[in-house]
């Protein structure tokens, strides 16, 4: 919610600057089978693509945002590389947590906008279906939260490629309930400090407990 809040009271200046420090520090916590990743890009790429996305939003009259986090994915994506010996350093972290491991081969520099060996970022659903889900979740009082959550992640890590070989997401609605209660109980009974302080790295460290290769 931060984020968006940021973007509409900044008109989306700061955008470039959320995701220069959104996916910088995501890449960091990443480790696939003990290797970790580090994001070749900085501020100025970001600056550059937010012009390019007003330019083409002022085009298309506002439609070009539906797609606008997908583009900048694809570069994110497009940049990685593995850190060599000299860069490895930090604790261990993970997928969506920032503490374990997972994955993949090591590769050396990947740069092509449209190399098919790693599609993480660009993997997630397009920001129009975050609009749906947060409606979805808003209109069901929360109860349909979990289903929605299952259904998200599976499809993120479905489309998802790391050096040719795929993951999946093989979490249930009925464990995402399950989580979800206890961090509502949890969280009323703290006034909300539960919420803020331990439920984002609750439901991370079970995000990565349920990922597979497929």
């Amino acid at each position: 919610i931060f984020p968006w809040v940021a973007r509409a009271i900044t008109g989306g200046l700061a955008t470039p600057f959320l995701d220069t420090y959104y996916y910088t520090r995501f890449v960091e916590s990443i480790r696939f089978r003990g290797r970790r990743m580090v994001m070749r890009a900085s501020l100025g790429d970001f600056i550059v693509i937010a012009i390019g996305h007003y330019f083409m939003s002022a085009i298309t009259l506002g439609a070009w945002m539906l797609v606008a986090d997908r583009v900048t994915a694809r570069f994110v994506d497009s940049r990685l590389e593995w850190r060599n010996e000299d860069e490895e350093h930090g604790p261990t972290h993970n997928l969506f947590n920032t503490r374990s491991q997972i994955y993949s081969k090591p590769r050396e520099n990947i740069h092509s906008m449209f190399n098919p060996d790693i599609i993480f970022f660009s993997a997630r659903p397009l920001v129009v279906f975050d609009w749906i889900f947060y409606a979805l979740t808003v209109v069901s009082l929360g109860l349909a939260y979990p289903w929605l959550m299952c259904w998200y992640y599976r499809v993120w890590c479905a489309n998802s490629k790391i050096n040719g070989e795929r993951i999946r997401f093989v979490g249930k609605p009925k464990e995402f309930f399950e989580l979800f209660i206890v961090d509502l109980v949890l969280s009323i009974c703290t006034c909300g400090l539960w919420k803020v302080c331990c439920a984002g790295g609750r439901m991370s460290r079970y995000l990565d407990r349920r990922i597979e290769w497929s």
